[in-house]
């Protein structure tokens, strides 16, 4: 009936037989001799490695819920179809692996059964089983599949084939047997058929094979696959027997098949019933018959009943969600439970006869609903009604209750886990919990919330989740479409904790875990199974290599579409602490995971974080962190510790950690800016290690290679001695585990540290070089090993900066050659650069200061014999340049960092930094120029903009040239040569321009300037002239060429106004100058407006876009700025012109001094004694007037008045000055005047003014009138300082308008108290100034006091003023009469002539 398979080997050597198999007779079975069914039974054997008492059974994925709301299989129609057997042929070592030999006896694990580890932690491991038959590689979206452990096979159906294979072998195209199908009938093409493996029989190690169609109920039964195999294709239809279910109820479909061994098989209908499947008939024998499982129920018996059993179905559940058996409980008999989706549970027992009967049913749903809400309040929200049970499993233990023994001790209780939801369109949450069955009672035990994985289901899967629960119970495994939930039970069976909680049905919180699988790889799981775990178990020497392999610990194995087969194991406690103790995975754990197994190509876990378990970002942070540096040290458990090739182990460290970097930076919220910059300095770290090590490991090998010992051994001997600066040493070898290698000690611990090798070149270099010991060639050596450790480390770490940056989340920050830009903006709050620090630099300063030495020693004839030093000479010149370069480079990088920081202690370090890094520049391009290095010098001084260096070089190299050119004796290819260089010079020098624009133009002026060509700026090239504008109008100092420059050669007379009136506002120390550069200002702006006028004019008449003719909106906006600045300009001239009053006044003064200290000293002795007599601090503030005033310096709006009101008078002068008797005035007009600019200032100096106004005069004495006539009263009032002042003001003498506010005198009641408080002086003086001289206004008040207390000022007040007005009036009249008769007789005259 079934061909033999040519492939495979036939030997009939006795060795390979096994002795302990009895032969077959032909009344076995079918009556069939099967010789090649005993060679191989050995290889797929398993019925030795199950104890009896403890067959495990296995579960088929549930199907899923239709639109139609029932419940049906992923299957098709049953037919007997032909058996097609795929093998490959095993080697002969493999041969020897089937016999079973007694030395054998010991349990090897899973080492070497060629599985790939997929992920592995403390708390699981995740490999990937090799076999996997090669039609099953590309396996489509249509499969039924399921593991069978107990047996070492693994079967998957489609609509066309059976595959059954051995999935614990080794070899990645394992022997395969495959069994054809017809094609399923019209109508149910979408439906797979059920499967599932038989126990072995009596006769036979290999599994047997059940086929049932889930539509027309048929079903094939082969009694063992290599028999069915071994049979010819005219026999094959007589090897399976056939059977069927018997009548189904329209559209009734078979969803379940249940292994129930010794019993046969329950069948699940969509319907709700159960079937019992048998395989033997009484005697034994293979024959497939099928039993509806029914219950009695009340009042049912007769023949009514029946047939109301028939067809009302009993007791039969509707909504039936899962079918499982428990473990065997007796040898001829099984018990089963059944659970519905509102959680109704039924338990059965059946028996090897057929016989079966319902042992209990009970009505779970309502409590476990309310125990799910008192375990986790926040579930209340939901309605009963939402909640649905998926999936349950038998708790290892307590799945059978002990009837005999129940007072002995036997369980009196079934226990259950039992997967539920409470689902909704966007979440769901998923519990575990315990259901205890008793005989007569149900109870819910703890509640699990799962809170790791909260995905609805999707409309689009057919298959619910499954619930796995291996032996021992350790974890749990809640199966998904496209996840597997892995949840600890240790703390929830039987433990302490589950004991305290067990009241609200809390359990504590276990660890828990989610494994996703990656998107866009069509992955799927499409069926599972569990291993139940064998530690501690002896094994027979009759087990086979298949069993041999199997997990020593409890695991899930999984079938997954693209994939293969995959396990999950759980290790025992004391291997697993995190298990039990942690929640679950620490984030540190989950990282190198994913670093260390999500690179593997074809991995289908993702790695990613779920949301659920999104960990903190400060754990994130310290995690990677933590992991960066551990890949540093090579004590990652990421990283190869030790290998062959150093420069291998390094290159894979470096590999990891970009992953470490890509992964954090793909999967979790951006770290903190200075966490992404540490993480990067450790990736610079081993960029510049693998590079060292390369030259190191590259260097001359042999005695002449190098005239002394390796800098970097040198090195590593000293920091292992502690010979180094506190802090910086390297962790110590350890000679006990073999490290004796300090150089390569030093590469895989330190590198953590690298800056500290980096700049310990420079020690040892400079040690040899003070021992004087050495030779020139032995130094020049040690120096050229320096270079190539110093530059090549730092080279490859700033590189990698460069290119690497957005790997590590700093792709948006701007670098040109690994340096940041902006060090206000972009280095606050980063650490300090590694590359920079402070013994970077000092290595750098004192490896280019010794190189400078040597090499200038070496000058211009090298003092070295010939060879070696010669050579040595060359390139450390050839290489000194490049060692300027970097110098410069690190100590820019260390004065922006300082000066982007915002302590200020270190923003003052930047500022000397920044000066440090100037000088070196500037001295580096000096040393390469004296070393005959121009070309190199003017590179360097223009990659660091040393504008004003690369000045000096460029035109020093033009002047050398055309001296050159000048000499006697210059042939014409020299000079041509000579040409040509100027030549280049000069086309640089123009693309300087182009690059550093006005710095570069400021650096050719200002040399101009500095030697004495001043006058040659206004002639310089038509291209030159917009940077000398620009120049010159940014650097005030040449205020008085820019002006020129814009009138001249801007023609910009506007601008010529502006830069004048700024450098007289700002710079200007001469009160002469001032006034000329005011007045040319003026000037300048009147002559702007005169020719706009005139190009108004010219242009006629235009409609403005405001609709006024010929006024545009721009050029009255002009005309305001105009009129503004005018204003401004008069102010600033009327006070001069009252600072000149001022000098002529106390000019009498300065005529008698012999020079200008003398004159100010006379100024002082005459103006500056009596009104500040006992007033220090005013004393102070006239004196600092008048020496400007002497000296002929501006004084500004406040000093002016305080001088003016100060100032004494000179009682031995007969002639008065202009400003004798008008200095009150004249400080108001000021005070007017600076209210235009400063409000509040001039309120506060308009009270004092009054007040100084009014005690300038002795109240007391006026007011003793008695023996004084009018007469004498009106001249002693008309002499007062306030008569004065209001006359003044009232007539205009002093330029004031009638309808000016400050005209208004201000009465003593008015002024008292003004100025007398630090807070208000603060404004018209500095804070040291403000106590004393508020003292001293203190007194002002206090003299102010007396004279309205004693001498009655505020009622003389009101009389004075109105006398001064009055006066003035009748001078008025006087002069209006005298001007009226000189009119009449001047008409007179006229007529007269006539």
């Amino acid at each position: 009936m079934f061909a033999h398979d040519p492939l495979r080997p036939t030997s009939t050597n006795p060795s390979t037989r096994n002795p302990r198999r009895r032969q077959r007779n032909s009344a076995d079975e079918n009556g069939l001799a099967l010789p090649s069914a005993k060679k191989r039974r050995s290889v797929l054997a398993g019925s030795t490695f199950i104890r009896p008492d403890d067959v495990h059974h296995h579960h088929q994925p549930h199907p899923s819920i239709e639109a139609d709301g029932e419940l049906h299989a992923n299957g098709g129609p049953v037919m007997n179809g032909s058996i097609v057997k795929e093998h490959r042929t095993l080697s002969s070592e493999g041969r020897e692996l089937v016999v079973r030999d007694k030395r054998r006896s010991s349990h090897r694990g899973i080492k070497g059964d060629g599985s790939v580890i997929l992920t592995k932690n403390e708390s699981f491991t995740v490999s990937k089983l090799v076999a996997l038959p090669d039609n099953l590689r590309n396996l489509g979206d249509e499969a039924y599949a399921g593991v069978f452990s107990d047996t070492a096979y693994a079967l998957a159906l489609t609509a066309s084939q059976a595959i059954v294979w051995p999935y614990l072998a080794i070899l990645s195209s394992p022997e395969t047997f495959i069994f054809s199908l017809p094609p399923a009938p019209k109508g149910n093409a979408d439906l797979l058929p059920l499967g599932a493996l038989a126990t072995p029989s009596d006769a036979s190690a290999e599994p047997g094979l059940v086929v049932v169609m889930p539509a027309t109920g048929k079903i094939t039964y082969w009694a063992s696959i290599t028999s069915a195999a071994s049979l010819d294709l005219t026999r094959q239809q007589r090897s399976g027997l056939e059977g069927s279910v018997g009548s189904m109820f329209s559209g009734e479909l078979i969803v379940q098949i249940v292994d129930v061994a010794p019993a046969g098989f329950v069948l699940g209908f969509s319907s709700g019933r159960l079937a019992l499947l048998t395989l033997r008939d009484t005697q034994g024998r293979p024959a497939v018959r099928v039993q509806i499982m029914r219950s009695q129920v009340a009042g049912g018996g007769g023949l009514f009943g029946g047939l109301k059993q028939v067809l009302v179905g009993g007791s039969w559940p509707k909504d039936v969600v899962a079918v499982r058996a428990a473990s065997r409980r007796k040898r001829e008999e099984r018990d089963v439970a059944v659970i519905t989706a509102k959680g109704v549970v039924q338990i059965w027992t059946v028996h090897r006869g057929g016989h079966h009967h319902l042992r209990q049913e009970s009505r779970a749903g309502a409590d476990m609903v309310a125990a799910i809400k008192q375990a986790v309040p926040d579930l209340e929200r939901y309605s009963d009604d939402k909640f649905e049970t998926l999936d349950f499993a038998f708790i290892p233990g307590f799945d059978n209750i002990d009837e005999t023994n129940v007072e002995g001790g036997g369980a009196t209780s079934r226990k259950l886990l039992v997967l539920g939801t409470f689902h909704e369109a966007k979440a769901a949450t998923y519990l575990l919990l315990e259901l205890i069955i008793a005989s007569t009672t149900v109870q819910v035990g703890f509640v699990h919330p799962l809170r790791s994985y909260t995905t609805p289901l999707s409309t689009r899967v057919r298959k619910r989740p499954r619930l796995v629960l291996p032996s021992p119970p350790r974890a749990a495994f809640v199966i998904f479409d496209r996840a597997v939930v892995v949840t600890s039970l240790a703390k929830g069976v039987d433990s302490p904790s589950q004991q305290l909680l067990a009241d609200v049905h809390r359990f504590p919180k276990a660890f828990e875990e989610v494994l996703d699988f990656q998107e866009g790889l069509d992955i799927e799981v499409v069926g599972c199974g569990s291993e139940d775990g064998s530690e501690g178990r002896s094994f027979s020497s009759g087990h086979d290599s298949h069993h041999r392999r199997r997990s020593p610990h409890p695991a899930c194995v999984l079938l997954l579409r693209t994939v293969g087969v995959v396990r999950i194991s759980i290790p025992p406690p004391s291997h697993h602490g995190s298990l039990a103790e942690s929640e679950s995975l620490p984030i540190k754990s989950r990282i190198e995971q994913a670093i260390s197994y999500g690179e593997q190509p074809h991995n289908p876990l993702y790695f990613g974080a779920r949301p659920e378990l999104q960990p903190a970002p400060e754990e994130i942070e310290e995690a990677t962190l933590s992991i960066s540096s551990e890949i540093l040290t090579s004590t990652s458990k990421a990283v190869i510790s030790l290998a062959p090739s150093l420069e291998h182990q390094l290159n894979h460290r470096l590999t990891v950690h970009q992953a470490l970097a890509s992964y954090i930076n793909s999967v979790f919220p951006p770290l903190p800016r200075p966490a992404k910059w540490r993480l990067l300095f450790d990736g610079e770290r081993l960029a510049a290690a693998i590079d060292v090590w390369k030259h190191y490991d590259h260097r001359p090998k042999g005695s002449d290679a190098q005239s002394s010992s390796p800098v970097l051994l040198t090195l590593a001997e000293r920091m292992q001695d502690h010979e180094v600066d506190a802090g910086r040493s390297l962790p110590m070898i350890d000679e006990k585990k073999g490290e004796p290698d300090q150089v390569r000690h030093m590469f895989i611990r330190g590198i953590r540290k690298l800056e500290t090798i980096i700049a310990g070149t420079r020690v040892v270099v400079l040690d040899h070089h003070h021992d004087h010991q050495k030779s020139l060639a032995q130094e020049l050596d040690l120096l050229s090993q320096a270079y190539d450790i110093f530059l090549t480390g730092l080279t490859a770490a700033f590189d990698y900066r460069q290119r690497e940056a957005a790997r590590y989340g700093l792709q948006e920050e701007g670098m040109i050659d690994g340096l940041l830009k902006s060090p206000h903006t972009h280095y606050d709050g980063l650490p300090e650069f590694w590359t920079s620090n402070a013994y970077i630099v000092q290595a750098g300063q004192e490896l280019a200061d010794l190189s400078y030495a040597l090499l200038a020693q070496c000058s211009p004839t090298p003092k070295l014999p010939s060879g070696r030093g010669a050579t040595l000479v060359k390139t450390l010149r050839h290489r000194f340049p490049d060692l300027a370069h970097m110098h410069c480079r690190i100590t820019l990088e260390r004065s922006r960092w300082f000066s982007g920081q915002t302590n200020p202690p270190r923003q003052a370090d930047g500022a000397a930094c920044k000066q440090e890094h100037i000088r070196i520049r500037r001295e580096l391009c000096g040393q390469l120029r004296d070393l005959g290095l121009i070309d190199e010098a003017m590179s360097l001084a223009d990659r660091f903009a040393e504008v004003d260096g690369l000045m000096d070089l460029v035109m020093e190299e033009l002047a050398t040239i055309d001296e050159s050119r000048q000499q006697r004796g210059v042939t014409p290819e020299e000079r041509t040569r000579l040409d040509q260089r100027k030549k280049e010079l000069e086309e640089r020098f123009m693309q300087h321009f182009h690059k550093f624009g006005s710095r570069w133009a400021r650096a050719l002026f200002e040399r101009n300037i500095q030697q004495g060509r001043l006058a040659s700026l206004l002639d310089q090239r038509v291209e030159f002239r917009p940077l000398l504008t620009r120049f010159l109008r940014t650097h005030p100092g040449y205020a008085k060429v820019s002006w020129i420059n814009e009138v001249l050669r801007e023609e910009n007379v506007r601008q010529a106004a502006n830069i004048l009136q700024t450098d007289a506002a700002r710079f200007e120390r001469d009160l002469w100058s001032k006034k000329v550069e005011l007045s040319l200002s003026k000037l300048s702006i009147l002559a702007a407006e005169a020719e706009a006028e005139d190009d108004e004019g010219a242009s006629g008449e235009t409609t403005g876009v405001n609709g006024t003719n010929g006024v545009h909106s721009d050029d009255a906006t002009t005309k305001l700025d105009d009129n503004e600045r005018i204003s401004e300009l008069d102010r600033d001239l009327q006070l001069i012109e009252v600072q000149e009053q001022l000098y002529q006044h106390v000019q009498p003064s300065i005529r008698e001094a012999i020079d200008e200290a003398a004159a100010v000293d006379l100024v002082i002795k005459d103006y500056g004694r009596k009104l500040t007599h006992g007033k220090p601090a005013l004393r102070t503030v006239l004196e600092q007037g008048l020496r400007s005033l002497v000296a002929r310096e501006p004084l500004n709006f406040e000093m002016t008045i305080q001088v003016l009101t100060l100032i004494d008078h000179r009682d031995d002068i007969t002639t008065a000055s202009e400003l004798t008797g008008h200095e009150f005035a004249l400080a108001l007009r000021i005070n007017r005047l600076l209210r235009a600019v400063a409000t509040e200032k001039a309120t506060l100096l308009e009270r004092i003014i009054w007040r100084r106004c009014l005690i300038r005069d002795d109240w007391v004495t006026i007011n003793d009138t008695p023996r004084k006539d009018d007469e004498a009263m009106t001249e002693l009032t008309a002499n007062t300082a306030l008569f004065r002042t209001v006359q003044d003001l009232s007539s205009q003498v002093t330029g004031f308008q009638q309808d000016s506010t400050d005209t208004e005198p201000r009465a003593p009641h008015e002024v008292l108290g003004a100025g007398s408080t630090v807070p208000e002086l603060r404004l018209l003086f500095p804070e040291d100034l403000c106590a004393p001289i508020a003292a001293d206004l203190r007194k002002e008040d206090a003299r102010l006091q007396k004279q309205m207390d004693r001498g009655r000022l505020e009622e003389w007040f009101s009389g004075t003023v109105e006398a001064a007005r009055t006066s003035v009036q009748t001078d008025a009249s006087s002069e209006a009469r005298l001007a009226l008769r000189r009119r009449m007789l001047a008409a007179n005259l006229r007529e007269n002539a006539r």
